[in-house]
């Protein structure tokens, strides 16, 4: 795994650890349509002075690609097994299963990303102006005033993070 893989897996494990992100990101993934992977991105990008491309569509199709084949099938699997798992013992430890490669898969997705931070890659240096709200704004298909306070969360976390250098 590359350092910027390495740093961004730490920095997207400690970010979705402080109070209320976790909670913001499932949000904003549930009611917007996000993909929690890359606001995680946007994110550490951010703190190191960068943001995505305008034409970051094009770039993320290959990440995206994984997510939908790998990541969100185990994520729905995984969701559908709650209600059996609550009752049978053996259905719950399928479950946990499920829910290790599901990690694994947005680690992999993580791993994607992070080589998207290379140069030439999908990122720019942020400019005077440039705010992660409209960054994050930028990843989200739909944001629905439900979502707001969400996305509010995960900047003030964001935003409290130290900040790292390139």
């Amino acid at each position: 795994m590359s350092d910027d893989s390495t740093q961004l897996w730490a920095y997207a494990l400690s970010l979705y650890g402080r109070t209320g992100v976790a909670q913001a990101c499932l949000t904003l993934q549930d009611e917007a349509g996000a993909d929690v992977c890359e606001l995680l991105w946007a994110c550490w990008l951010f703190q190191r002075g960068l943001h995505p491309a305008e034409d970051i569509a094009t770039h993320l199709a290959e990440v995206r690609d994984w997510q939908s084949h790998y990541t969100y099938p185990l994520r729905a699997q995984r969701r559908a097994l709650k209600p059996i798992a609550l009752h049978d013992e053996n259905v719950a430890q399928l479950r946990e299963t499920i829910k290790r490669a599901e990690l694994l898969a947005e680690r992999e997705a993580l791993a994607r990303l992070a080589r998207l931070a290379e140069p030439g890659r999908g990122v720019c240096r942020i400019q005077p102006g440039d705010t992660l709200d409209a960054q994050l704004r930028h990843l989200i298909p739909a944001l629905p005033s439900s979502a707001e306070p969400a996305l509010t969360r995960l900047i003030d976390a964001a935003s409290a993070e130290p900040s790292t250098s390139c």
